[in-house]
């Protein structure tokens, strides 16, 4: 089908940009609205909407030269084309990564006032990133959660929703952007976390709402709340698929605190299903301290983390204390093997940081205790391999947590 324009309604005389006709475009998230933003619109196809994160360490150092580096220095800003682009990171981050709420105007308990030509304090603490590099590796890692969000939002929606596109996949010119693969061919977590959630067979946990509650608590031109969360099983293949899932409330830990079979499930081709949690598994005692881990019979399917709060509240281990790792040189590069102690969040190797022409497959991994995971690392680095477990190099989630 040829359309003439984008966003664009197939109803004559009607909003193009509806969510409820023909194709749209969601850049509130990015520009006003926190990313959760998303799961306000049912769009029937997504054909624009984006987020956006810094390119690769070696990339932006290559280009960017400001004494000191900070995220708002003069040349960071020239590699910044976005109308208040790092104003808009730093503001998106709130209640994810960073204390504070998106739509006031104090941080941290703080009121800084509103902002002058030159003043950011109102939205970063001075000292809030005194490590550049933790600002690099959070404003990418938000990136992928806001991307992870949107999408997994829209796919559960199918067949309503039928596609999503987002902007963009590469850059032309070093710079802070939308991108996924960056100037120098550099691939953000946002990419590795769009391999996932683009995957032909998606798993995910969103909330829903039930027909007895919809009888009873909808209003005309109202979004009605909802009442229960699901495991949704997407199948995009032409093969079907019989098994079935064991979804478990944990702790970070480990420990097991309810359990709930979904036994003798069929996803036909082409095909969804949703599937109501009991509340014993969904209803989560300690947010900050518990997951829903929902794991299929084989693996066909990928298993889901279902994460019960923003990184900022979860009491996530210190990364000396969640995992260990150990490399050891490989025929074409180096084998990172990394073995979590306590639960490890979005997991991502920097790997041009020891070597810009290096190239790793696997990111974006979370980790549940005792579990591990190898990272092969396309390189032709001769230094010592563990160079690529430092502590500026191997990072998660869990590094943010201040």
């Amino acid at each position: 089908m040829y359309l003439p324009s984008s966003p664009m309604s197939f109803t004559r005389f009607t909003n193009a940009n509806w969510d409820t006709d023909g194709t749209m475009h969601i850049w509130d998230a990015w520009n006003r609205a926190d990313y959760t933003v998303y799961a306000d619109y049912t769009p029937r196809f997504a054909d624009e909407f984006g987020y956006q994160a810094p390119p690769a360490w070696s990339t932006l150092v290559g280009a960017v030269h400001d004494e000191k580096l900070e995220p708002f220095g003069d040349q960071m800003l020239v590699h910044q084309k976005a109308s208040g682009g790092n104003y808009k990171l730093a503001r998106g981050m709130r209640g994810h990564i960073t204390p504070g709420d998106l739509n006031d105007v104090s941080f941290g308990g703080v009121v800084h006032g509103t902002p002058k030509d030159g003043e950011h304090s109102w939205l970063i603490p001075t000292d809030d990133w005194a490590d550049i590099e933790d600002w690099h590796w959070a404003t990418q890692l938000q990136q992928a959660q806001a991307m992870r969000f949107g999408v997994e939002h829209m796919r559960s929606l199918e067949p309503v929703n039928a596609g999503a596109l987002i902007w963009q996949l590469n850059d032309d010119w070093p710079v802070v952007s939308w991108a996924a693969v960056d100037f120098n061919g550099h691939r953000k977590p946002v990419w590795y976390a769009s391999r996932d959630f683009f995957a032909a067979r998606l798993t995910t946990i969103q909330p829903r709402t039930s027909e007895e509650y919809r009888a009873t608590h909808s209003w005309e031109d109202v979004k009605t709340d909802t009442d229960h969360l699901e495991l949704i099983v997407l199948n995009d293949t032409r093969e079907p698929w019989t098994g079935s899932w064991t979804v478990e409330r944990r702790t970070l830990a480990g420990d097991v605190l309810a359990t709930q079979r979904i036994d003798d499930v069929t996803i036909d081709v082409v095909d969804h299903c949703g599937f109501p949690l009991n509340e014993d598994v969904a209803q989560l005692g300690d947010a900050a301290n518990e997951l829903i881990v929902a794991t299929p019979s084989d693996n066909a399917f990928p298993r889901v983390i279902f994460n019960g709060a923003e990184i900022i509240d979860q009491r996530l281990a210190a990364p000396a204390d969640a995992f260990s790792a150990t490399a050891e040189h490989t025929a074409d590069g180096v084998e990172l093997t990394v073995t979590a102690r306590e639960y490890v969040r979005d997991l991502f190797c920097m790997v041009d940081k020891v070597d810009p022409d290096a190239h790793v497959e696997e990111g974006m991994v979370s980790l549940l205790p005792g579990e591990s995971v190898a990272l092969h690392i396309t390189t032709d680095y001769t230094g010592d391999p563990a160079d690529f477990a430092a502590a500026n190099v191997l990072r998660t989630a869990n590094d943010l947590k201040r």
